[in-house]
């Protein structure tokens, strides 16, 4: 079974309605995010600790979900087009 997005989605909410700003969760968000993909490109590349309380630790791991599915969704849609390129030539 795959985990659905829209399960991700409400572990999000419940997370960000836990007394935390928007602009907070955000910012954290989407730092975590980039922090996350950038170590793709940077296999040595370790996440910075910050993150304490088990609804942190959390966010942290939805967050690396979330960067494998965008990653593993651009890999494979390069390899299909590498495939159709191969089949058209």
């Amino acid at each position: 079974n795959v985990l659905s997005i829209d399960r991700i989605r409400i572990l999000l909410n419940q997370i960000r309605s836990e007394n935390v700003s928007i602009a907070a969760y955000y910012e954290t968000y989407r730092s975590l995010l980039l922090e996350v993909l950038g170590s793709f490109m940077d296999p040595s590349a370790t996440l910075q600790k910050r993150m304490d309380s088990s609804t942190d630790k959390m966010l942290e791991n939805i967050v690396i979900t979330i960067s494998h599915k965008m990653y593993l969704e651009k890999y494979f849609d390069l390899y299909e087009n590498e495939e159709s390129m191969q089949k058209a030539g």
